[in-house]
């Protein structure tokens, strides 16, 4: 059984164009992954298995002019081809984001030791060399023209890591890429919205007002994802998303506006969720006082009136509702 693919120099173009098509592992028994991945690359990359297992799992796509890449491998040693010997055009800027493991390498003279959620940026025209013992990668590969990426100017490689603000948003941009189908209807957006925030934060410019929407909006999510990491924080603040993603006071206000400011979205949602756990909860002594304060409520006062102003019920009155219900129905 072959991989899904017809054209074996899927890179050849400058833009992937709709002729390069679903190349796909999963249907390949493990033993025949490696092979069927060795030779799709060939054209661009040599692959060297390490010593031990080795399975390996590739799918490959093109998404509105990029191709996109989730690829998963053990034991690996992979060199980018010498320009001069490739079959496929080079001058595309690889956007990478490591999901699971670590990669180390060398990218041109810039040593390269990349963890889980850092992002890094490859000009795929300068030599490279790479190491895994186990990597779960996402990767879109953007031609130099669609970006305005010219070697002469701009470095061949650049690593963001996860804690800092551009790299959760270069992150999320392209998991949301890969996440959506090809011919999902936000997936132009998803596209436009990655290659501008590539284009503004890296290159220095933003063009098309429509990515420029697109980029707020995936800084909003994120936005909203850190705060929900951290509602069981008493002490989280307008500051502390500040300093998690860069950015400025006025812009985290600005993209809270429409939910009420950050402190009426923040003080909502540790409500909400400590409306479900109090629902789902069995009553007993201190259980209010312990979900009260796994939602950064530190006064017991002060939780039981914002409950009330919020839900027209007492945390007391809400405890095990859902729980005692579930008994009863059993």
């Amino acid at each position: 059984m072959q991989p899904a693919h017809t054209d074996p120099y899927p890179l050849r173009s400058k833009a992937f164009g709709p002729a390069m098509l679903t190349f796909d592992t999963s249907a390949l028994p493990e033993r025949q992954r490696f092979e069927a991945m060795e030779a799709y690359g060939s054209p661009l990359y040599q692959l060297e298995r390490r010593d031990g297992e080795n399975a390996a799992f590739a799918q490959v796509q093109s998404v509105c002019g990029v191709g996109v890449m989730r690829v998963a491998h053990k034991s690996l040693r992979y060199q980018l081809k010498p320009v001069s010997t490739r079959d496929v055009d080079p001058e595309i800027l690889l956007v990478k984001r490591v999901v699971e493991g670590r990669q180390r390498g060398m990218i041109g003279e810039r040593a390269m030791d990349a963890k889980v959620g850092d992002v890094c940026l490859v000009d795929m025209t300068r030599p490279e060399v790479l190491e895994s013992d186990f990597a779960l990668t996402e990767c879109v590969f953007i031609p130099f023209s669609r970006i305005g990426y010219d070697p002469s100017r701009h470095a061949g490689f650049a690593a963001y890591t996860a804690g800092t603000g551009l790299g959760r948003l270069i992150g999320a941009a392209v998991e949301s890429l890969l996440a959506a189908p090809a011919d999902a209807r936000n997936a132009g957006d998803l596209c436009e919205a990655l290659v501008a925030m590539l284009g503004g934060c890296v290159l220095g410019r933003i063009e098309d007002p429509r990515a420029a929407r697109a980029i707020e909006a995936t800084r909003r999510a994120q936005f909203r994802t850190y705060v929900e990491t951290k509602l069981a924080d008493p002490c989280l603040s307008v500051a502390d998303v500040c300093r998690a993603f860069g950015a400025s006071r006025a812009t985290v206000y600005r993209d809270f506006a429409d939910v009420g400011g950050i402190r009426a979205y923040i003080r909502a949602r540790r409500l909400q969720h400590a409306r479900i756990a109090l629902a789902e909860t069995v009553p007993c002594r201190g259980a209010v006082t312990r979900i009260a304060e796994r939602y950064g409520f530190t006064s017991q006062a002060h939780f039981h009136r914002a409950f009330r102003a919020a839900f027209g019920a007492t945390p007391g009155e809400v405890l095990g509702s859902e729980a005692t219900s579930g008994d009863a129905e059993a």
